[in-house]
């Protein structure tokens, strides 16, 4: 009895990494074209979270019907968050170049808004998935997110941002693990980011309904 229980937890176990294989090469896929990348998110994270919550998902259907009900507005946030980020990384590169202390000013409050872009970009596609309100209502709700649950917030951010620190830290290493990465990676990292996400949402639901 003891070893079919293991053998059920094994395949359990296989079951579910081969269903995250399945939606990070979904998600890279539907990422190629550029501007579908916040479309393709927003349904990553419509089964990730379906997941986290303890459902069973079909991963390919329920990936498809988020990508199409959400491709309108996902694509329309994608594409501002990526103006706004370009803006912001001229803002950041020209800043040294200004005499004085403009040029410290300025840096300092390009990257004092790039951190409030980054907090807001981590939690917009899933508070549009949650709460399909429009964009204005979204981006704001978004970063009010952050500030309220900023513990979770700053483990969100560091789940995001592995693959870069590593990268960036230990470039020797992230060629060893980009098969990991372009094959189960990012969406282990949705999934672990998700189930933050079930747990305030939850709580700003009830909230909500006071």
């Amino acid at each position: 009895m003891q070893k079919l229980k293991i053998d059920n937890a094994f395949f359990s176990l296989m079951d579910r990494i081969g269903d995250l294989v399945i939606l990070n090469i979904l998600w890279t896929v539907f990422c190629l074209p550029v501007i579908t990348i916040g479309a393709a998110t927003t349904a990553m994270c419509a089964v990730t979270m379906k997941i986290s919550a303890g459902e069973d998902p079909v991963i390919a259907h329920t990936f498809f019907k988020a990508f199409k009900e959400n491709f309108k507005q996902s694509t329309l946030t994608f594409l501002i968050f990526l103006a706004a980020g370009v803006l912001l990384l001229i803002d950041f590169l020209a800043a040294p170049t200004f005499p004085n202390v403009l040029g410290p000013i300025l840096m300092i409050g390009s990257v004092a808004f790039g951190i409030l872009y980054f907090w807001t970009l981590i939690y917009v596609f899933p508070v549009q998935l949650t709460f399909h309100e429009g964009l204005q209502k979204t981006v704001r709700r978004s970063l009010i997110t952050s500030f309220q649950n900023l513990p979770y917030t700053l483990v969100i951010s560091s789940l995001v941002l592995i693959p870069v620190c590593i990268s960036f830290v230990l470039p020797e290493l992230a060629v060893y693990l980009s098969p990991f990465f372009l094959f189960i990676g990012s969406s282990c990292i949705a999934l672990g980011s998700s189930w933050f996400y079930n747990r305030i949402f939850a709580k700003n639901n009830q909230e909500d309904s006071l």
